[in-house]
């Protein structure tokens, strides 16, 4: 479901472009929305809540534990009087905007900086939908491995590390890079 989530723009950006380029920008909205409503109406209602009283069963033990516990489980007043959750909450909007930065712009980016056509300027969105799709499985095992701070910290020195490389572009080789390393942690 992650990697679904992280790959859909590998297929509705191509059709957004084409459909916004047919038929312009409203009845490209409406005809997405449309299409979304008559595929994800019909899926929704597949899903159903347990029966009254269900217990999950225990889970299976894993071939390795994960290398961290949880400190401790914490009331939400005071996980919001907590310095920890505002920095981290700061760090998260920080990552955040670097991603979202390069997702609602990578076609415009990749027509501008890397010089490309409109057609190659989606496959940089594909790019980075891949990337993306392939790094929620990588970064939540090494969470698992590394403690969920590390890997955070891990994933926020390469973010800083794709947006310097982003910055610093001239040609679509280095923009493609460093737009597939921001989907890999974003």
């Amino acid at each position: 479901v992650v990697m679904g989530y992280g790959l859909s723009p590998l297929f509705t950006a191509p059709a957004a472009t084409a459909l916004i380029n047919a038929y312009g920008v409203s009845a490209a909205f409406l005809g997405l929305g449309l299409l979304f409503l008559v595929v994800l109406l019909p899926l929704g209602s597949l899903l159903r809540f347990p029966p009254a009283g269900y217990k999950a069963p225990p889970p299976k033990k894993p071939a390795r534990q994960r290398a961290w516990e949880p400190l401790a489980d914490v009331e939400r007043p005071v996980m919001l009087r907590s310095p920890a959750f505002w920095a981290a909450w700061l760090v998260y909007a920080v990552g955040t905007a670097g991603g979202f930065m390069i997702i609602g712009k990578a076609s415009p980016i990749a027509q501008e900086v890397g010089g490309v056509g409109p057609a190659f300027a989606i496959v940089a969105v594909q790019v980075l939908a891949v990337f993306n799709s392939l790094g929620r499985p990588v970064f939540g095992r090494m969470a698992d491995a590394l403690t969920p701070k590390r890997t955070l910290l891990v994933m926020y020195a390469i973010l800083i590390g794709a947006m310097a490389l982003l910055s610093a572009s001239s040609g679509w080789v280095t923009l493609y890079a460093g737009i597939a390393i921001t989907g890999l942690v974003f």
